[in-house]
C-alpha cells in the first residue's frame, strides 16, 4: 500500500509540474503580447520558408563551372547554405578570383556586380557581353601569349597589375595572394588586344613583355591611357579622339609617338623610354600640362602649337623643348612649383614615382624565360662582381648561376647598404640609371663608358678623400662620414645639373674638408647645395645657370660671391660667420632663407617668406635628386 501511494503520488507531481509549466507559458504569452501590443507567432517555421524561396541561384559547377569555389567563401555566400539569395546577389558588388580559371559562366546571375577581378585568368579570350553590362572594372592578370579582352561596357580596364583601381581589394576577404605584377603568369603575354573594348575610359596596362598592343576601333571613349613596362614599338591612338591624359613610361623599344589625332590631350607624362625618338604633339593645341621625366631618347619636343599650355616639368637639359610664343616661363624644373599648389597638384598626379617603376620592372622580366642563351652573358660569382654581389644576385631568376641579358637588363637600380669599396662588375648593366651606396670605403669612383644609361650616384664615404668621374651623371650627391675627410674632386662630372656635397658631422668646429673641386663646365648645373665644408670662400661665377643654392653649416665659409647668378630663384643659408651676402643682382629670386645672416635683396618686392628650405628643391628634392 505505501509503494502505490509512492508512486500515484509521484504521477500526480508529473501533471502538477506539467499544468504548472503550462501556465507560466501562458502567462508570459499574454505578457510579452500586452507589452508590446501585437500578436506572438512563432516564426521559426516561416523563417525557413522564406529562406528556401529566396534562394536564387545553387553555388555549384552546374552553374558556376570555376567560379563556384571562390563564391563559396564566406565573403559571398554570407550565410554558407551553398545557395545566392538576393540579398547576398544584391550586396555582391566586387568579386575578386584567384583561382586559375577560364570560363566565367554563372556571372549573369551577379547582378549587381560592379568590379572583377582575375589574378589568374587562363584563358586567350576574355569576354563580357550585354548579361552583365553592369561591370564598369575589370581587372585582369591573363597568362596566354595572346590574350584578347572583349568588353565593350567596361568603362576600367587594367591589365597585368590588377589592384590598379581599387587599393582596397588587397584587404579582401577571399584574395589570399598578392595582386601584383610579379606574379609569372604576366611574362607569357606578348600580345593585347582591346579592339571590342570601345566603351573604356581608363585603361591602364603593365606587362613587362608584352610587344603588341591593338588599341579600342573607332568610336573609342577612352580617356586616360596608362602603360608602364612594356616592350611595344608602335603604339596607334589614331582612334581616341577622346584622349585627355596619356602617361607612357618604363620601355626601350617605343620608338615613336603620335598625338597628331588626339586634339582633346590635355596632360602628358612621359618618361624612362629610352628608345623614343620622335614625340608630335602639334595638333594638341588644348594641351595643358607636360612632364618630360628622365632617361628618353627623345632630344627635342616641339610644343610651339599647344597654345593653352600652363606648365611643362623637365628635370634637366637633355630634351631641348620649345615652348609657345611668349610662355618661355612655363617651362621649369623640379621643386620649385610646389609653392603653386593647383600646379603642385597636377605635377604630383602626373610625375613618375621613381621607386614604384624600378621595382615594377625589375619584377616583370621573367624568371622562366631566358632571350639569348641558356648559359648566359656572365657568371654570378663574387669573382665578377666583389663588393655588390648581394645586391645583384637576386637577378638570376632560373638559379643557373649565370646572368643572361634579358637577367642584365632587369637591373635599373643598385641600393647597397653593405660596405662597398669596388664597383667591378656594373659595366654588364647597360640599363642601370641609379646608385646608393651607404658605406663607401674606397678613395675614387669612375663610371665606365659602358653605363650611358647611368644618371643618379648617391655615395657616402668614410675616406679621406674621393673623386668621382662620371661624365654622363645628371645628379651627384657625396657625404663625406670621415671626420677626417679632406678632399672631395667632382671636376670631371660636367653634365651634373644636381651636386650635394656634405662634410662629417656639422657640430665639428674643425672640420677639415677644405679641397673641394666642383664640376669644371657648370653650364648646366642648376642644383648646388654645399654643407659642412671647411672652405672660406667659394666663387659660383662658373654657373650661371645656377637656380637653387644651399649653403649650410659651413662654419669657416666668410665670402660668398653670386653677383653673376642671376637666374637664381632659391637661396638657403645657414652661417654663422658668413656676414652680408649680396643677392641685388638675383632679380628672378623667388625663396631665400637666410639664418644668422643680412641679405641684400633686388630691388623688386619681394616679401621674406619664412620657409623649411628642405621643403623646395635642393636639400631634399620632391623628384627624386636626391636618392
Amino acid at each position: 500500500m505505501k509503494v502505490w501511494c509512492s508512486k500515484r503520488r509521484q504521477k500526480w507531481m508529473v501533471l502538477l509540474a506539467f499544468a504548472m509549466s503550462l501556465c507560466f507559458a501562458i502567462t508570459e504569452v499574454t505578457y510579452a503580447d500586452e507589452q508590446n501590443n501585437e500578436e506572438v507567432i512563432d516564426t521559426s517555421v516561416e523563417v525557413g520558408i522564406s529562406e528556401a524561396e529566396d534562394r536564387i541561384v545553387k553555388i555549384d559547377s552546374s552553374n558556376f563551372p570555376q567560379l563556384y569555389k571562390t563564391l563559396r567563401g564566406f565573403a559571398y555566400d554570407v550565410n554558407q547554405d551553398g545557395y545566392f539569395s538576393g540579398k547576398e546577389i544584391e550586396e555582391l558588388k566586387v568579386l575578386a578570383v584567384s583561382d586559375r580559371v577560364s570560363d566565367l559562366k554563372g556571372l549573369e546571375y551577379l547582378t549587381s556586380l560592379n568590379k572583377l577581378f582575375l589574378v589568374n585568368y587562363n584563358g586567350s579570350k576574355l569576354k563580357l557581353d550585354q548579361s552583365v553590362k553592369q561591370i564598369e572594372t575589370l581587372c585582369v592578370t591573363p597568362s596566354k601569349e595572346t590574350f584578347t579582352v572583349d568588353a565593350p561596357f567596361v568603362k576600367n580596364l587594367g591589365i597585368g597589375q590588377v589592384e590598379c583601381f581599387d587599393d582596397s581589394i588587397m584587404n579582401h576577404a577571399v584574395l589570399n595572394v598578392r595582386l601584383d605584377n610579379s606574379a609569372h603568369v604576366n611574362h607569357a603575354t606578348r600580345k593585347v588586344v582591346l579592339t571590342n573594348c570601345t566603351g573604356v575610359e581608363k585603361l591602364i596596362v603593365r606587362m613587362g613583355w608584352m610587344n603588341s598592343i591593338t588599341m579600342p576601333k573607332s568610336g573609342s571613349r577612352l580617356k586616360h591611357l596608362d602603360i608602364d613596362g612594356s616592350r611595344i614599338q608602335t603604339l596607334d591612338l589614331k582612334n581616341a579622339a577622346k584622349l585627355e591624359t596619356i602617361e607612357l613610361s618604363t620601355s626601350e623599344f617605343l620608338k615613336a609617338l603620335d598625338l597628331s589625332k588626339n586634339t582633346k590631350l590635355s596632360n602628358l607624362t612621359i618618361g624612362n623610354l629610352l628608345g623614343l625618338k620622335t614625340v608630335n604633339v602639334s595638333k594638341c593645341t588644348g594641351l595643358k600640362y607636360a612632364y618630360i621625366s628622365w632617361d628618353i631618347g627623345v632630344r627635342k619636343i616641339d610644343f610651339s602649337k599647344c597654345k593653352n599650355i600652363k606648365k611643362v616639368f623637365r628635370p634637366n637639359d637633355e630634351v631641348s623643348v620649345v615652348m609657345p610664343a611668349g610662355k618661355k616661363s612655363l617651362l621649369t624644373g623640379y621643386g620649385w612649383d610646389a609653392k603653386d599648389k593647383d600646379d603642385y597638384d597636377v605635377y604630383q598626379k602626373s610625375r613618375m614615382g621613381y621607386d614604384s617603376w624600378h621595382y615594377a620592372f625589375v619584377s616583370r622580366h621573367s624568371e622562366y624565360e631566358d632571350d639569348y642563351n641558356k648559359k648566359g652573358i656572365v657568371k654570378l660569382t663574387k669573382a665578377n662582381f666583389p663588393d655588390i654581389y648581394d645586391s645583384i644576385s637576386y637577378l638570376d631568376f632560373d638559379a643557373n648561376g649565370w646572368l643572361s641579358q634579358s637577367e642584365l637588363d632587369a637591373l635599373t637600380a643598385i641600393y647597397c647598404d653593405a660596405s662597398v669599396r669596388s664597383l667591378k662588375g656594373i659595366e654588364y648593366f647597360r640599363f642601370l640609371n641609379t646608385i646608393k651606396l651607404s658605406k663607401y670605403s674606397g678613395s675614387k669612383i669612375t663610371i665606365s663608358s659602358k653605363n650611358k644609361a647611368l644618371r643618379r650616384l648617391s655615395v657616402k664615404c668614410d675616406a679621406k678623400e674621393l673623386t668621382v668621374n662620371g661624365k654622363d651623371l645628371v645628379s651627384l650627391n657625396i657625404s663625406m662620414t670621415n671626420k677626417n675627410a679632406t678632399k672631395v674632386n667632382a671636376s670631371a662630372c660636367k653634365n651634373l645639373s644636381a651636386f650635394s656635397l656634405c662634410g662629417a658631422d656639422p657640430n665639428e668646429n674643425n672640420v677639415k674638408l677644405k679641397s673641394v673641386a666642383l664640376p669644371k663646365s657648370g653650364k648646366k648645373l642648376k642644383y648646388l647645395e654645399l654643407s659642412s665644408l671647411g672652405i672660406s670662400s667659394v666663387n659660383f661665377s662658373d654657373y650661371a645657370n645656377l637656380e637653387g643654392l644651399g649653403l649650410f653649416y659651413n662654419r669657416k665659409l666668410k665670402s660668398v660671391s653670386v653677383t653673376k647668378n642671376t637666374k637664381l630663384r632659391g637661396v638657403w643659408v645657414i652661417s654663422s660667420e658668413m656676414g652680408t651676402l649680396d643677392l641685388s643682382r638675383c632679380t628672378k629670386l623667388e625663396e631665400y632663407f637666410c639664418l644668422y645672416n643680412n641679405c641684400i635683396l633686388p630691388k623688386k618686392n619681394l616679401a621674406k617668406r619664412k620657409t623649411n628650405y628642405w621643403m623646395y628643391g635642393i636639400y631634399h628634392s620632391i623628384d627624386g635628386y636626391w636618392i
